[in-house]
Protein backbone atom coordinates (compact mmCIF):
# COMPACT_ATOMS: atom_id res chain seq x y z
CA UNK A 1 0.00 0.00 0.00
CA UNK A 2 1.68 3.58 -0.75
CA UNK A 3 1.80 6.18 1.51
CA UNK A 4 -1.30 8.36 2.10
CA UNK A 5 -1.56 11.65 0.83
CA UNK A 6 -2.28 14.53 2.80
CA UNK A 7 -4.43 17.43 1.37
CA UNK A 8 -6.61 20.52 2.43
CA UNK A 9 -10.05 21.45 1.33
CA UNK A 10 -8.42 25.05 0.92
CA UNK A 11 -5.77 23.36 -1.58
CA UNK A 12 -7.91 21.61 -3.70
CA UNK A 13 -10.15 24.77 -4.51
CA UNK A 14 -7.10 26.80 -5.21
CA UNK A 15 -6.50 24.42 -8.14
CA UNK A 16 -9.55 24.21 -9.13
CA UNK A 17 -9.76 28.75 -9.13
CA UNK A 18 -6.46 28.38 -10.91
CA UNK A 19 -7.69 25.86 -13.94
CA UNK A 20 -6.89 22.87 -12.90
CA UNK A 21 -9.18 19.84 -13.73
CA UNK A 22 -9.58 16.62 -11.65
CA UNK A 23 -6.86 14.60 -13.90
CA UNK A 24 -4.59 17.10 -13.27
CA UNK A 25 -4.95 17.59 -9.63
CA UNK A 26 -5.15 13.73 -9.55
CA UNK A 27 -1.71 13.76 -11.14
CA UNK A 28 -0.07 16.91 -9.18
CA UNK A 29 -1.26 14.86 -5.92
CA UNK A 30 0.48 11.61 -6.80
CA UNK A 31 -3.36 9.75 -6.38
CA UNK A 32 -5.22 7.76 -9.05
CA UNK A 33 -8.12 8.70 -10.47
CA UNK A 34 -10.33 6.28 -7.72
CA UNK A 35 -8.79 7.67 -5.19
CA UNK A 36 -9.79 11.82 -6.81
CA UNK A 37 -13.00 10.60 -7.70
CA UNK A 38 -13.68 9.91 -3.91
CA UNK A 39 -12.28 13.13 -2.80
CA UNK A 40 -14.37 14.53 -4.49
CA UNK A 41 -17.34 12.98 -2.57
CA UNK A 42 -16.48 15.04 0.18
CA UNK A 43 -19.19 17.49 1.00
CA UNK A 44 -17.18 20.77 0.88
CA UNK A 45 -15.91 19.39 -2.57
CA UNK A 46 -18.84 17.94 -4.20
CA UNK A 47 -19.78 19.45 -7.45
CA UNK A 48 -17.20 21.85 -7.86
CA UNK A 49 -15.50 22.27 -10.83
CA UNK A 50 -12.50 24.22 -12.77
CA UNK A 51 -13.27 27.25 -13.42
CA UNK A 52 -12.22 28.45 -16.91
CA UNK A 53 -9.27 30.77 -17.56
CA UNK A 54 -9.59 33.15 -20.11
CA UNK A 55 -7.35 32.77 -23.15
CA UNK A 56 -6.06 35.82 -23.51
CA UNK A 57 -3.98 38.74 -21.23
CA UNK A 58 -4.71 42.11 -20.95
CA UNK A 59 -1.62 44.31 -21.19
CA UNK A 60 -1.76 48.26 -20.98
CA UNK A 61 0.42 49.37 -23.72
CA UNK A 62 2.34 52.17 -21.64
CA UNK A 63 3.52 49.42 -19.90
CA UNK A 64 4.46 46.74 -22.38
CA UNK A 65 6.61 49.67 -24.04
CA UNK A 66 8.20 51.06 -21.01
CA UNK A 67 9.05 47.33 -19.93
CA UNK A 68 10.37 46.91 -23.34
CA UNK A 69 12.51 49.54 -23.34
CA UNK A 70 14.00 48.64 -19.71
CA UNK A 71 14.51 45.80 -21.05
CA UNK A 72 16.71 46.70 -24.18
CA UNK A 73 18.45 49.48 -22.68
CA UNK A 74 19.47 45.95 -19.65
CA UNK A 75 20.37 43.90 -22.41
CA UNK A 76 22.45 46.95 -24.82
CA UNK A 77 24.26 47.89 -20.81
CA UNK A 78 28.38 47.25 -20.34
CA UNK A 79 29.80 45.41 -17.59
CA UNK A 80 32.23 47.44 -16.16
CA UNK A 81 35.37 45.90 -15.31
Amino acid sequence: MSQQVKVTIPQILGYLDSGMTRKEIATELGITMQDCKRMFQHSDLKGKQAKQQPGFLIVDEADATSNADNSYQEETQQPSY
